[in-house]
């Protein structure tokens, strides 16, 4: 019965990890391309986000400019949720925290096998409302 235990107990271990792998690379792969972005790495930058690619220059350039509010961030202050959207995307919420700056990433793999940004982003603003009286 202890062994049954243990396997039962390995086999979820085992699932919970796998099952977080891809968000973990995600927000790796996130990470990567931010450091891209403030070291100004074009090339790299297209990797991630080749939608980018098709922009003119002017466009792009405004666009890489909305990343630079997180690339500019201490790392460690990021605040990266992953989940699960339809059709093999996820979506990556990112927000600096003390900042109404917050942005959600639909990421999906190529048919290569990397991790890539889709280019429907969303800009997340908060309103606070208060109740009249």
């Amino acid at each position: 019965m202890r062994q049954f235990r243990r396997c039962i107990g390995a086999c979820l271990l085992l699932w919970g990890c796998s099952a977080s792998q891809p968000q973990q690379e995600i927000v790796s792969t996130f990470m990567a391309f931010l450091s891209d972005v403030k070291a100004g790495e074009q090339e790299k930058i297209l990797l991630v986000a080749p939608f980018l690619g098709a922009l003119p220059a002017s466009k792009r350039e405004s666009a890489v400019i909305s990343f630079r509010v997180f690339a500019d961030a201490e790392p460690g202050s990021l605040h990266t949720e992953v989940a699960r959207g339809s059709g093999g995307t996820y979506l990556l919420r990112v927000s600096v925290p003390g900042s109404a700056a917050a942005m959600v990433v639909p990421f999906h793999r190529n048919a290569g096998g990397r991790w890539e940004m889709s280019p429907n982003l969303e800009a997340v603003r908060h309103i606070d409302i208060v109740p009249a009286r």
